[in-house]
């Protein structure tokens, strides 16, 4: 099996004010651009499913918080990779208009965004 996504051929999936995607989904694994506007910042959340992020452009904020509750930031610039194992709460802000490529471990909790 393979799939091969034109972008200019699929709408945007918008997941909230500001925050915007397209997705590529396979049966067990999954990736997509997303576009984060400046200000917008995600409600803390978990998955099942790892995450990795590359900042394409733009700058954002990670927040991630520890088994012990204890919060960690981290700011990323252009370039950048960021790793979220599963069941880990996070949340995302964009300190500028920004351009993400995140990969999940699994597919499904994205189909009905895309």
């Amino acid at each position: 099996m393979y799939r091969t996504l034109d972008y200019s051929k699929v709408d945007w999936a918008e997941l909230a004010p500001g925050l915007r995607y397209r997705p590529l989904l396979l049966d067990q694994f999954g990736a997509g651009r997303i576009d984060i506007a400046k200000g917008t910042r995600t409600e803390p959340h978990q998955h099942t499913d790892e995450q990795i992020t590359y900042v394409v452009s733009g700058r954002v904020t990670f927040r991630v918080w520890d088994a012990a509750k204890v919060v960690h930031t981290e700011t990323l610039l252009p370039g950048m990779m960021f790793g979220i194992g599963s069941n880990v709460l996070h949340e995302l802000s964009a300190d500028e208009d920004s351009t993400l490529v995140e990969c999940w471990s699994s597919a499904e909790r994205h189909r009905s965004n895309g």
